[in-house]
């Protein structure tokens, strides 16, 4: 049983965040997690709760941002349904730091913050 992972969802449903990054920067824990039977993980539950710093926390740490819940639903449209659309504009034009080109051993740098409302 997973129970690091489990943890971590716990927390996060209590707004716990920063023990969420303790767990995840100390440990070898599964950021991409979803609660038994495939429902939510930790980048679901930031987005239910609009929380800007912990979905950006969870995305730099290379959590999946296409994870799809049972019912085929994915954060940025948890973040829309709740009206937090600038959450859901960050989830959906998060770019990692480094991207490597196809066929090219040139990194490129991108900014990921989100343009200001």
């Amino acid at each position: 049983m997973p129970r690091r992972e489990i943890e971590m969802l716990i927390l996060a449903n209590n707004k716990q965040w920063n023990a969420v990054k303790t767990l995840i920067d100390k440990n070898n824990s599964n950021i991409n997690y979803q609660s038994m039977g495939g429902e939510f993980s930790l980048l679901h539950i930031a987005a239910m709760q609009g929380n800007m710093k912990a979905t950006a926390c969870l995305l730099n740490r290379g959590v999946d941002k296409g994870t799809k819940t049972s019912t085929g639903v994915d954060a940025a449209h948890i973040a829309r349904s709740f009206a937090y659309f600038d959450l859901e504009h960050m989830l959906n034009s998060f770019v990692p730091e480094e991207v490597k080109l196809a066929g090219e051993e040139k990194q490129i740098h991108i900014e990921s913050d989100p343009p200001s409302s």
